[in-house]
């Protein structure tokens, strides 16, 4: 039977998962755009994922549908969401067309699934979402206030196993930053060990992982996962297929709060 969009791909995801965990130390999900959200949900209902890092795929869709920022996912899926405006006879693509295309291909993303309530329930397991500043699909705001809900919340005893970065100035793209993070955030968490040096060293000491000149860090950060086979954990990404690893056996907060919770409390 068809399963709803996004949920088929993390229905894939666990079942993936449940293989591995049966012959891996450690299983990690990363995946980017859409194999973000793969990865998100994934994570969340999934308790055999230990570390998860979605890449510019996590975001708060019921903020976007109540704040008028649905623009840029309305965009990436043009035809469905035009084809839809037709069939409700609405005038232009408004937050009534946002919302019922996405509770009719993703029963629950907008609602019990979405951002506040899914992110929670990964605690206390590492998760590092990757965003970009500019992202017009992933509101930066919206993500951000869920994003200071949970980690005042579920994950106020764990708060290192649950970061955010925003690349600055970046729409919905990748970043050679962004990648390093993500190696960098299961080097630690599954492998317990740091960064090699090469990557290390190639980033301003003010702000994480800023890199200056590209093209050799590109190079370096392919190098680096090229070589990532220590032998003690399993890398699932969803974009850039499977890399099987063998084993071996602040005052914004209660800002966050008062806009998230309403919307939490509502849900069915």
């Amino acid at each position: 039977d068809e399963r709803p969009f996004v949920f088929d791909g993390a229905f894939d995801c666990c079942v993936v998962v449940e293989y591995l965990s049966r012959r891996f130390d450690k299983v990690g999900v990363t995946g980017l755009s859409l194999g973000g959200m793969v990865a998100w949900i994934a994570a969340a209902i999934e308790p055999r994922i230990d570390a998860a890092a979605p890449v510019i795929g996590a975001q708060w869709f019921d903020w976007a549908a109540r704040n008028d920022a649905f623009a840029g996912r309305v965009e990436s899926l043009e035809r469905l969401f035009e084809t839809a405006r037709r069939d409700l006879d609405r005038p232009t693509v408004d937050a009534t067309v946002f919302v019922d295309v996405l509770d009719a291909i993703a029963p629950g993303l907008r609602t019990r699934f979405d951002a506040p309530r899914s992110l929670a329930l990964v605690a206390p397991r590492p998760l590092l979402l990757v965003n970009a500043e500019r992202d017009p699909r992933c509101p930066v705001r919206g993500l951000a206030t869920a994003y200071l809900h949970v980690l005042t919340t579920t994950y106020r005893t764990a708060p290192a196993n649950f970061k955010l970065y925003l690349e600055p100035d970046l729409g919905h793209r990748l970043a050679p930053a962004m990648s390093v993070l993500v190696f960098d955030w299961f080097r630690r968490h599954l492998l317990h060990q740091s960064l090699p040096e090469d990557l290390a060293s190639c980033h301003d000491p003010g702000r994480d992982f800023v890199f200056h000149h590209h093209h050799d860090h590109i190079a370096a950060a392919r190098d680096y996962l090229a070589n990532f086979t220590d032998g003690r954990a399993a890398l699932l990404d969803f974009d850039a297929g499977l890399s099987l690893v063998p084993s071996e056996a602040a005052g914004e907060d209660d800002q966050a709060a008062a806009e998230v919770e309403p919307a939490v409390q509502a849900d069915p």
